[in-house]
């Protein structure tokens, strides 16, 4: 049976401890366990496990010193023994927070989970440079204090698991996977039960099951981003869900929710790109605080439309709202419309068919101008 693997890089109150830094050589061989296989300027230390191998609760801490530890390129670290923990909260200084950088490979299948941050007050990261792997099962960050986890261009992050951020609520995780970045998992989930807040960036090409955001979460998607998920998209769980999307592709094959089983409000801004849910898309959630998907650019397609309650709206503003024409017709588009559903600012759009789908648009303003429409409605008929 896989044991657990907690990395918890800690910072805690007790006393101020030496910093010091390991690098990994390789000298013996891949074993992380393996004091020959390190280097370090630690005065007590001769690896970055030493200090706490006998933990009683099953647990194997890095030292109290250890503020940095290095994976170099051409070589690869493998993790055998029972589990492994960057928490040395039990003599640290708080201004020292731990740091791992991954050039070569560090390898954790042996072990079916790794926690960045684990303690309440606490600080770490995890950066997978470029050149760099690692290679595991679960990856928690933040499970409590500060934790971040940064997949750089060219680094590869390979997961038989899930992403996991601040499971027990009370910490706030920071997860940037660059453009250029390579990342397989099963799952992005995010917890925090409205206690924290969450930050996501993602930059790159990125297939897995599903995304689910229950704490409060920050998530951006960037240009270069191109997300495949096979399962669904959920934001509608936390107190505040802001989500952004600047550019790229983002698919959907099952359901996309967005909203607050409270009574704050969260939002969807997209800007440019193309996001596709050939499911539901919801719009609100359980008649809870005022939700907002605003358009400004874009293609949004979707399945169906399903506003949750009579506070959240589609502020559309510019780009194409498509929607498939057996769910919503024209005339089910302008009911939306005109029941506040879908809010257009200035009030000038066009309801068309193209394709099997109903789509709405906003003229340019260079076309509203030659035809002299000004604030008349546009409607044309299918095509």
């Amino acid at each position: 049976m896989k044991k657990l693997l907690i990395l918890t890089l800690v910072l805690a109150f007790v006393s101020i401890a030496s910093a010091a830094t390991y690098t990994f050589t390789g000298a013996v061989d891949s074993d992380w366990d393996t004091a020959g296989n390190w280097s370090t300027d630690s005065a007590t230390w001769t690896y970055p496990m030493e200090q706490y191998v006998a933990a009683s609760w099953g647990s194997y801490y890095i030292n109290d010193d250890a503020t940095q530890i290095t994976i170099p390129a051409g070589t690869t670290a493998a993790r055998t023994l029972q589990s492994l923990s960057f928490d040395t909260g039990h003599s640290y200084d708080l201004s020292n927070p731990a740091n791992m950088d991954i050039y070569g490979t560090l390898d954790m299948t042996a072990v079916s989970e790794l926690w960045i941050v684990d303690r309440a007050g606490t600080t770490a990261s995890v950066n997978i440079h470029n050149g760099g792997t690692y290679i595991g099962n679960q990856l928690d960050v933040a499970n409590q204090g500060l934790g971040s986890l940064t997949v750089a261009s060219g680094g590869t992050l390979n997961l038989a698991g899930a992403i996991v951020a601040d499971q027990q609520g009370a910490g706030d995780a920071t997860i940037n996977l660059l453009n250029g970045s390579i990342v397989t998992a099963t799952a992005l989930n995010l917890y925090g039960a409205g206690v924290t807040t969450n930050v996501v960036n993602i930059d790159t090409t990125l297939a897995m099951g599903q995304m689910y955001f229950y704490g409060d979460t920050e998530l951006t998607i960037g240009v270069n981003a191109d997300i495949d998920l096979t399962g669904n998209f959920d934001m509608r769980d936390g107190d505040i869900q802001v989500g952004v999307m600047n550019g790229g592709t983002f698919d959907v094959a099952g359901w996309a929710g967005m909203g607050d089983y409270q009574d704050v409000s969260s939002s969807f801004t997209m800007n440019d790109g193309a996001y596709t849910v050939a499911g539901t898309i919801y719009v609100g959630y359980a008649s809870l605080g005022s939700d907002t998907i605003t358009q400004n650019g874009g293609v949004i397609q979707a399945g169906a439309l399903s506003f949750e309650d009579a506070a959240s709206v589609i502020s559309f503003a510019g780009g194409e709202l498509l929607v498939d024409a057996l769910a919503l017709d024209e005339a089910g588009m302008q009911a939306l419309i005109d029941g506040g559903s879908i809010v257009v600012p200035g009030g000038v759009y066009v309801i068309s068919t193209v394709g099997g789908f109903t789509s709405l648009t906003v003229p340019e303003p260079m076309t509203m101008a030659l035809l002299g429409l000004g604030g008349l409605l546009l409607r044309r008929k299918k095509r």
